[in-house]
């Protein structure tokens, strides 16, 4: 299977490309689901699958819920002076889109 680093950067390519086909994107978020996938996402893969999925619009609310909570498990990640500033930007966004914030996992904690 992909790794996390492989994952986002299939996601980014699709969204990209605006490759919104929606088995597709859903093979994509299973495996993004797996344990040992979802526990290595760093930033900056983590902002591109959240981006496009919110890009392509395709809901996934296991995803979104996944990914908040990864999101908040990265300590570096809650710090706008860190190296992943356009991951955060990238979020941002994708979290507005996908309201990810009223996901009732700390949307609003993750900027605290």
């Amino acid at each position: 299977g992909f790794t996390a680093s492989q994952l986002s950067n299939l996601a980014w390519a699709f969204a990209s490309l605006g490759v919104g086909n929606r088995t597709l994107m859903a093979s994509l978020g299973d495996r993004a689901l797996a344990p040992e996938v979802l526990s290595a996402f760093q930033p900056t893969e983590l902002a591109n699958v959240v981006w496009a999925f919110a890009t392509l619009g395709i809901e996934n609310e296991a995803l979104r819920r996944a990914m908040a909570q990864r999101a908040m498990a990265i300590p570096f990640m809650l710090t706008w002076s860190s190296p992943t500033g356009w991951s955060w930007i990238n979020w941002c966004w994708a979290s507005g889109t996908m309201d990810l914030m009223d996901s009732g996992v700390g949307g609003g904690d993750i900027f605290m």
